[in-house]
């Protein structure tokens, strides 16, 4: 145990170290307001909430907050010429992360008495209590104090909005900040088209790495069987020869979107009349362009977005994987795909609307 505990703090230390020189677009401004989450990781999920804060919070110049050494924010606080009206914790499931506690602790002592917010964040779920986040309880608990202090909190989904509920934190619902990614370019929808998303993860339900990957060549290979043609679409770029591999053996001649740009992404998605998504930002790319997607929840947060937008029925945990109930959900998806698809719209925009609410309620929270 002290042997992997030593080797996760070697990998932490030089992921901060690695990090370090993001610094300088913070340092470069006169006026900025720390982004404290991933940007910058090959993760078009977190490119994309980025995005969409700076799109939603646009007079507050949001600028990324490397996840790093807990000195940097100290230093850069020392910047005579920086004023930093305020420290955003940013998009993705950040609460219940330990580094990110430890950076954005460090980030308010920095600039002391600032406003603190969040803008639509993930919480991590007791659920799911195993590998690296066996200690996920007590970690969450050590957030209480510091969330309540936050002027704005407002969070993705439903079982995030439960878990902050146990520990007496109540924060309201507005879904996933990458629903409100701007400039994306919708294309022609395509008859039968499936989308299918899968990847590498640090860990999931079950852990079968290798069975996981045979079991959905094996669904693919079925749809195409069934005369669906297949798009490829990966979120990470980590995952681009992943994806490329499974098309070469179990789809032969099908297309591969390599993980680019968040926008870029989507707007490939809104080909497809339904998507399966392993990769969480894959399905909420998805839904902003109104592609009802099944999840393969490798964990509780894939639950809490497909909840989020009324779609909690379509998830499937990688320890309880089905084909036959996929194939059945697919089949469904693409034969009432209308209704589906609109029904799904008519949920984003509404987060969407609640997200322009709390960007507007953080603008005059920042003003005062």
């Amino acid at each position: 145990m002290s042997s992997m505990n030593a080797t996760t703090r070697f990998r932490t230390r030089l992921g901060q170290v690695r990090r370090l020189p993001r610094y300088g677009e913070l340092v470069r401004q006169r006026y900025a307001t720390p982004y404290v989450g991933w940007v910058g990781e090959r993760n078009l999920g977190d490119e994309a909430m980025y995005l969409a804060h700076r799109h939603l919070l646009p007079e507050l110049r949001l600028t990324s907050l490397p996840n790093v050494l807990s000195a940097g924010p100290r230093l850069v606080a020392g910047m005579p010429w920086l004023t930093c009206p305020a420290v955003c914790l940013g998009g993705g499931t950040l609460v219940g992360n330990g580094h990110f506690r430890q950076t954005f602790e460090s980030a308010t002592a920095a600039w002391r008495g600032v406003p603190m917010f969040a803008l639509g964040v993930g919480v991590e779920d007791p659920a799911y209590e195993t590998g690296r986040r066996a200690g996920v309880t007590a970690e969450i608990e050590a957030w209480r104090a510091l969330l309540g202090r936050f002027g704005h909190l407002s969070v993705r989904g439903p079982r995030s909005r439960d878990v902050l509920a146990s520990i007496g934190i109540d924060a309201a619902v507005v879904g996933d900040s990458a629903l409100s990614l701007p400039g994306i370019v919708r294309r022609e929808r395509e008859s039968g088209l499936v989308g299918v998303n899968v990847g590498v993860v640090d860990e999931q339900w079950g852990d079968d790495v290798e069975g996981f990957r045979a079991w959905i060549g094996g669904v693919v290979r079925s749809l195409v069987g069934r005369g669906h043609r297949i798009l490829f679409v990966s979120t990470s770029g980590p995952d681009d020869e992943y994806m490329r591999e499974l098309a070469a053996v179990f789809a032969p001649g099908s297309e591969v979107v390599p993980a680019r740009d968040p926008r870029e992404a989507a707007s490939h998605l809104s080909r497809c009349e339904v998507l399966v998504a392993h990769k969480l930002h894959a399905a909420i790319l998805a839904a902003a362009v109104d592609v009802p997607a099944i999840a393969l929840e490798y964990r509780p947060k894939c639950r809490d977005f497909q909840e989020s937008v009324d779609r909690g029925g379509f998830v499937m945990r990688t320890d309880a994987l089905d084909a036959d109930l996929l194939l059945g959900w697919i089949d469904d998806a693409v034969r009432d795909h209308p209704r589906q698809s609109a029904a799904l719209r008519e949920r984003v925009v509404a987060l969407q609307g609640s997200l322009a609410r709390a960007g507007a309620d953080i603008s005059a929270l920042v003003a005062r």
